[in-house]
């Protein structure tokens, strides 16, 4: 995919430039989860457990879900997109 937009980057370039920051921002709020919940269990052991069921269920019914509506969509960047900002607000508000 060596079309690029606006003279920048290729867009595969800037489609990996996104996941990796979708993912980075997805640690850091793992990581401030597993410290918010430390201080509520008392024990790092249960924190970290709580938040990773918590984040591999979100996989398995994002999955389920996204698996069945993915033919659907007719933009999937702009549904990603959409989804991450859906994200990002929700961790606003939380």
């Amino acid at each position: 995919m060596p079309s690029s937009n606006g003279g920048g980057a290729p867009l595969q370039r800037r489609m990996m430039a996104i996941l990796f920051l979708s993912g980075a921002s997805s640690l850091a709020y793992e990581v401030a989860w597993t410290r918010s919940l430390g201080a509520v269990f008392g024990v790092a052991l249960h924190a970290t457990t709580a938040v990773l069921v918590a984040y591999m269920a979100g996989l398995s019914l994002g999955g389920v879900v996204g698996g069945r509506l993915a033919p659907r969509v007719r933009a999937p960047l702009r549904a990603y997109a959409a989804l991450e900002a859906a994200i990002g607000v929700s961790a606003l508000l939380v």
